[in-house]
């Protein structure tokens, strides 16, 4: 383990090959489910039930077949959870271990076989500024669930990117399929807490719109109207 974090290797068609036998959580009744194991930061390994939960289009799960999202659950830590996305990729996740979210991801995605697990901080003080007092909301209702029910309530997001975006060496990389990757890394990881604690699944709507181009693009992110501009594209 480092300061900046853990590093470790994903022979990841075999993992593919192991995370194909997933299944979704209502279809799990009765079967053996299938379990890995997850580093966090300072690479001690958790063991995590694995459920295939797709924010993936039927449109992208086609072009992409490499492509899959997964819910994951603790088995040595009950309160354990997350999601990971694996792809040609790369294997990247999410993992919410008691106080400590962990982001896993390769170091290249050109070739992923070296991975690494960082700590990502996102337990800041809130201010809300509604009543003029600091409030640590987060620390305060650390560890608390929210109920969620039985239903899983499904959305779709139909998402359109930027030329920013496309070019940008850590989402699109000037490659289409990289574009598509880095997006649904983003849904997927917006989803772990939605997913969980509210039982809510966001999911990609159809095709997305990818702009190459940020001259080109409908999108002046330096200013002007977000809301049409979105409209619009």
């Amino acid at each position: 383990a480092q300061n900046n974090g853990f590093t470790f290797d994903v022979k990841v068609s075999d993992l593919q090959i192991q995370l194909n036998e997933a299944k979704e959580k209502y279809e799990h009744e009765g079967e053996s489910p299938v379990i890995i194991s997850l580093p966090n930061h300072l690479g001690k390994y958790f063991k995590f039930e694995v459920f295939k939960s797709s924010v993936l289009s039927k449109e992208m799960e086609l072009a992409y077949p490499d492509f899959m999202t997964y819910s994951i659950h603790g088995i040595d830590n009950k309160l354990a959870y997350g999601r990971i996305f694996i792809s040609r990729f790369g294997l990247q996740g999410n993992l919410v271990l008691g106080n400590f979210n962990v982001i896993l991801e390769p170091v290249n995605k050109q070739n992923p076989v070296q991975h690494k697990a960082y700590l990502y901080d996102n337990n800041e003080s809130f201010e809300c500024l509604t009543t003029g007092a600091a409030v640590d909301v987060k620390r305060q209702f650390k560890g608390i669930r929210s109920p969620n029910g039985a239903t899983l309530r499904t959305y779709e997001i139909a998402l359109v990117i930027t030329g920013e975006f496309y070019q940008s060496a850590n989402f699109g990389n000037n490659d289409t399929a990289q574009a598509n990757a880095a997006a649904t890394n983003i849904i997927n990881s917006i989803n772990v807490y939605w997913n969980h604690e509210m039982s809510i699944l966001m999911t990609i709507y159809q095709n997305l719109i990818i702009n190459t181009n940020p001259a080109s693009d409908p999108f002046f992110l330096s200013g002007g109207n977000i809301l049409s501009e979105t409209t619009s594209a």
